[in-house]
């Protein structure tokens, strides 16, 4: 069952006063006395040390004699090439070394290996070997005694090019007689999927309505405040690699990066400082992850490299890019019957390893249901290599388009058949009980109607209908919008198979209490901000019956830490309940076994809470967890109670299949049709994401996808003209929202426990990306509609509101 935890609103410096609060505060303080964290409003344990500046960030590590390394990079889109003179450079005071392809033999290549065979598996040289495929991509490297002298050196390197004919986009890379990006590949599509459920045919041939869009979603980027960064030190004495990486997932970088560099995994320790931010774009394998290694290994010294803006927008993974066609058909009375789609992406030149240049164009599909009972369902998903910048993963991954197109088309299924947006979409609405989707989704429940339904209460949905016709003869017009989701989340073997990514997925976490009863809980899952030192910390204090302040989270190590396969696609909560939850059950185990015996107790009878071990009805009587330690450490508690050696560290695995959250977002905006401005005035966003680890923090996850989503609708967007040349190569170019653009922000929160998960925890770490863009756009179409305006574009700036309208007053005129 689920129910209504509580709601709050976010945003400048302002909260609203409701019932809910007084009683959440309450209950919080409640919940952390009795030594129950999770679901409590634990404070961050990183905000002191983050708020200070006293975290270290890859850019603050400085090494004995570093070097620094600069990249030269192409600034054609398609070109041989023909010669690099680097003379000049080694000859500069400063210079230590420049290399070019051809100077690192043996290195790379990097590779991304497609899960099925409708995908072809592609080749990246870790410097261009001969031939450019993107404004940006490296093609030598500068190591000098300062980035300035590395950076001035580039500028000397003479690369000769021989321009090539450049497919500007996805379609033109499958016309006939396109240049093709890689001669080993046949031809530039990369991908073509299908599948289909139910009788489609039937579905479309009974509708007595069938509505299309065929909308295009703009080319965006990740853009977190501190960009990527690589360390390499080579250690000749014990043949070790030592790497520094702002990256998501370390291990799996050490797996993925090992073979290129010639190394096997003992020898390449991998660590992550602080991160300043990833949203997924440090959840690839670049090819500066290898180069900046091997020429440490070249130089026998440390070598720094940190990407600059440009560097960043230029060559950092882009994501999105996607024309989607999409109709549904629909009965009399509404009913929706059936759903198709075709969609095309443009992953630009490269695939990003460890992920295929599909995601997109099947992320996109693989969930385009939604929450709707529909019976019928097909897609065709396809990618075509473009010379552009590479599609990375981006938070919402191909789900954002999707959504974003599927709740435009049920917005313009309403206008064409009369009918409320809201009502429909409830008509149409699936059970709250576990639901078998008939495109391969396998819904294990949640609060579908519940969330939509409470989102505009929030809204006050039907307060802005009765007062929209008022204001727009006033003048003013007035939208609202919205967009119910489900976001697929702890990716793992069964939600990959369900998704069409074929595969499973192992991550482990361990726990040690040492001599003074200290804990630590190590785990792979490394944080960017989604704040694991406080809920991993949550979830052992709950699972072994401690005190928070006892636990220690140790993480961004790969010689301290057991692996894990990293932290994208909202996996934390679900992995580290999984493993942590495991390994700090059996951690209780243990210590409750070693109490009995020092208290003289039956093991049934003793009890651990807070840091402390009782013989229930006796609490007086009490064992700290301090006390349990040293038996074990320095009085032969193990033997006594016959635990192993090692008693008190445990490992746990697991490889839970994952879980759907859900929820609804709904938008107010107000366009003024003189300047084609939008304003969003409100966004309310409703969330199930299972059992809360922590409401503030899934309030901060909240709060932030939403902003990006705003960005993705309204501002945010890659450009190349048709000579490849990319526009947008400084933030002057690159819009996104600050804090002007974004409203206030109220946030509700539904529980609906995830079976079969530890804890009942669910994801929700995408979705506001996932479902604010659509929720936006709808909104717009809706404070446009007396213009007959439809929206089947991202970003909807401006220029391009004043152009709908025009077009639309064309269409209303010519069709009088």
């Amino acid at each position: 069952m689920h129910g209504i935890r509580r709601n709050r609103r976010l945003g400048q410096g302002r909260g609203f006063a409701c019932p809910w609060r007084q009683w959440e505060r309450s209950m919080t303080q409640s919940d952390m006395s009795a030594g129950r964290y999770v679901g409590a409003r634990v404070a961050r344990s990183e905000d002191p040390r983050l708020m200070r500046g006293l975290a270290r960030y890859l850019d603050d590590i400085e090494l004995p004699r570093m070097l620094h390394a600069a990249f030269v990079r192409s600034p054609m889109a398609h070109a041989r090439v023909v010669q690099i003179d680097v003379e000049e450079v080694r000859g500069m005071p400063g210079v230590v070394g420049v290399f070019t392809h051809g100077d690192l033999a043996g290195v790379g290549p990097i590779q991304a290996i497609g899960p099925r065979p409708e995908i072809k598996s592609s080749l990246r040289a870790v410097l261009a070997d001969g031939k450019v495929r993107f404004v940006g991509e490296a093609v030598a490297v500068v190591v000098a005694e300062s980035r300035y002298i590395a950076e001035d050196a580039c500028e000397l390197v003479d690369v000769e090019y021989e321009q090539l004919r450049v497919v500007a986009n996805a379609r033109a890379a499958l016309e006939p007689g396109a240049p093709i990006l890689h001669a080993d590949l046949g031809d530039n599509r990369i991908s073509r999927i299908e599948r289909s459920g139910g009788d489609i045919d039937h579905a479309f041939a009974a509708a007595a309505h069938v509505v299309k869009v065929s909308f295009h979603h703009g080319r965006v980027g990740a853009l977190p405040l501190e960009t990527r960064g690589v360390i390499g030190d080579w250690d000749a004495g014990t043949s070790t690699m030592r790497v520094w990486n702002s990256s998501q997932m370390p291990h799996l970088l050490r797996a993925l990066i090992a073979a290129p560099l010639g190394l096997a995994e003992t020898q390449l320790e991998v660590m992550v400082p602080a991160v300043g931010g990833a949203f997924g774009l440090k959840a690839s394998v670049y090819p500066e992850d290898i180069v900046v290694p091997a020429v440490s290994r070249l130089v026998g010294r440390p070598v720094k490299w940190v990407e600059d803006r440009y560097e960043n927008l230029a060559a950092s993974s882009h994501a999105k890019e996607i024309d989607i066609d999409m109709e549904m058909a629909v009965a009399e009375d509404g009913t929706f019957l059936g759903v198709r789609a075709k969609n095309l992406s443009d992953p630009g030149a490269y695939s990003m390893p460890p992920f295929q240049a599909h995601h997109e164009s099947l992320g996109s599909v693989n969930c385009m249901t939604g929450i709707y009972d529909i019976a019928a369902a097909s897609y065709v998903a396809e990618t075509a290599l473009t010379n552009k910048a590479p599609l990375g993963v981006y938070r919402g991954v191909g789900w954002t388009p999707g959504q974003t197109v599927r709740e435009v088309l049920v917005d313009d299924v309403a206008r064409a058949i009369g009918r409320d947006p809201v009502e429909l979409r409830l008509q149409n609405c699936i059970p709250d009980t576990p639901y078998d989707s008939v495109i391969g989704p396998r819904y294990d429940g949640g609060s579908y109607r519940r969330s939509l339904e409470l989102a505009t209460e929030m809204a006050d949905y039907r307060g802005i209908r009765e007062r929209q016709i008022e204001q727009r003869n006033q003048g003013k017009y007035v939208g609202v919008g919205v967009s119910p989701y489900v976001e697929p989340t702890g990716f793992g073997g069964r939600i990959g198979n369900e998704l069409g990514y074929p595969g499973e997925y192992y991550d482990t976490a361990s726990i040690s209490i040492q001599a003074d009863g200290s804990i630590y809980v190590m785990s792979g899952l490394n944080s960017q901000g989604q704040s694991h030192e406080t809920t991993f910390a949550q979830l052992a204090a709950d699972g072994i019956g401690a005190r928070i302040e006892e636990v220690r989270v140790v993480q961004g190590d790969t010689k301290s830490t057991p692996f894990s396969a990293g932290v994208y696609a909202s996996r934390s909560a679900l992995i580290g309940a999984a493993t942590i939850g495991r390994a700090a059950h059996e951690m209780k185990r243990r210590l409750v076994a070693l109490a009995a015996d020092m208290l003289e107790a039956n093991v049934d009878d003793v009890e651990i809470t807070h840091g402390k071990a009782f013989v229930r009805g006796a609490p007086e009587v009490v064992k700290t967890i301090a006390d349990i330690a040293a038996y074990v450490h320095w009085g032969g508690g193990a033997a006594a109670v016959d635990l192993e050696e090692g008693a008190l560290s445990v490992s746990s695995s697991a490889a839970p299949g994952g879980s759907y959250g859900n929820g609804c977002v709904v938008a107010v905006v107000v366009v003024d049709i003189e300047t084609g401005k939008i304003q969003v005035e409100k966004v309310v966003s409703v969330e199930d994401c299972g059992t809360m680890l922590n409401p503030m923090i899934v309030e901060g996850q909240v709060a932030g996808a939403v902003a990006q989503g705003i960005g993705d609708a309204l501002l945010e967007e890659h450009q190349y003209n048709e000579d490849g040349a990319f526009m947008s190569a400084s933030l002057l170019d690159y819009l996104y929202p600050s804090t002007m653009e974004i409203p206030d922000i109220a946030i509700g929160h539904l529980e609906t426990p995830a079976p079969g998960v530890p804890g009942g925890f669910k994801g929700l770490g995408e979705a506001g990306v996932i479902a604010t863009p659509g929720a936006v756009l709808n909104a717009v179409a809706d404070a446009l509609s007396p213009f007959g305006v439809r929206v089947h574009s991202t970003p909807l700036g401006p220029s391009k509101v004043l152009d709908l309208i025009d077009e639309a007053r064309e269409a209303m005129s010519g069709s009088a």
